[in-house]
């Protein structure tokens, strides 16, 4: 290989390779491939990449076995002429395009990698553990009796784990005020995490965007996006 497509020859080599020239461009593209032996072979090497891209970007992608990345190498450029003058960088396009298939096939094995549901749980653990502990320790501040529902929920959170998930339920259904609902809603949601039933997590954080009289709409947001 010693010359490179311009941009108007590029988009004639794509064309033939989409099936897209008429019968007198067919025919011209024909005779130069038969005529020009540099610009046959670049136009060999484009294909091959060319159409490789494309079924690997198509619409059924599954019928493509998993490509095996370590075989995956870039062209190497050729040695340099006799006399110390360099060929002309012919191998760029092939190394470009080698490039952009490894992207592609890194991008299609990883897309659909889902969730961390480990980094999901830690970040609400720890947003639940503030909300909790602040209501808790502001009731414990500001009154000589903890108001019932206060003491309903720190009961629901010190008491058992297996019970945990079907008390908070019964709480988030029965209290109102959002001063104590809000933080019981997170802490529902990461029992419902720590048991893996993202679904349900996903739902609840819904909610808690959802309702107006809530103040971490935006950190709900931030976590629902992590899914």
């Amino acid at each position: 290989m010693g010359r490179l497509f311009d941009d108007a020859e590029l988009e004639l080599v794509r064309r033939f390779y989409d099936f897209d020239l008429d019968e007198k461009e067919m025919e011209s593209f024909q005779k130069r491939m038969e005529e020009d032996e540099a610009f046959a072979e670049e136009v060999e090497h484009f294909g091959a990449a060319y159409l490789m891209t494309d079924k690997l970007l198509s619409d059924n992608p599954d019928d493509l076995p998993p490509p095996d990345l370590d075989k995956i190498t870039l062209p190497k450029p050729p040695p340099p002429a006799s006399g110390g003058a360099k060929k002309r960088n012919g191998w760029l396009l092939p190394a470009l395009i080698g490039f952009a298939l490894l992207c592609a096939a890194v991008w299609y094995f990883t897309k659909d990698a889902g969730p961390d549901p480990d980094a999901i749980y830690a970040d609400v653990s720890s947003y639940s553990d503030v909300m909790i502990n602040d209501v808790l320790r502001g009731e414990e501040d500001t009154t000589t009796t903890v108001p019932p529902e206060a003491a309903r929920l720190q009961a629901i959170i010190q008491g058992d784990e297996a019970g945990k998930v079907k008390a908070l339920e019964g709480y988030v259904k029965s209290v109102t005020d959002p001063v104590y609902s809000e933080p019981a809603h997170w802490a529902l949601t990461e029992a419902y995490l720590k048991n893996k039933d993202l679904e349900k997590a996903k739902s609840l954080l819904e909610k808690i965007i959802a309702n107006p009289d809530f103040n971490s709409a935006n950190k709900a947001k931030k976590i629902l996006d992590m899914f």
